[in-house]
């Protein structure tokens, strides 16, 4: 399904919080991605750099493929009190 060398990054986001989930020293193509929400009382947002490339409006984005080629920071901003996994 992905080329051998893909990683896999899973991190959970508690409460309103930014972070950023890859510095790249060379272009990272994110191949897909699923946000699961512990409740109802969030939104998580998925950047590249400033672009958004996923929301997920207060319930669980199944996988979804992608396939972003990326030159900036990817980072994650969530609002709202609940817990959301990224995957």
């Amino acid at each position: 399904m992905f080329p051998d060398n893909a990683i896999t990054i899973s991190q959970i986001f508690d409460g309103s919080v930014s972070s950023t989930i890859i510095i790249p020293t060379y272009p990272s193509t994110l191949l897909g991605v699923n946000i699961s929400q512990e409740n109802l009382a969030s939104n998580t947002n998925l950047y590249c750099g400033n672009e958004l490339v996923l929301t997920n409006f207060a319930k669980t984005t199944e996988f979804m493929r992608i396939h972003k080629i990326c030159t900036d920071v990817v980072r994650v901003q969530k609002a709202g009190n609940d817990k959301a996994q990224l995957r």
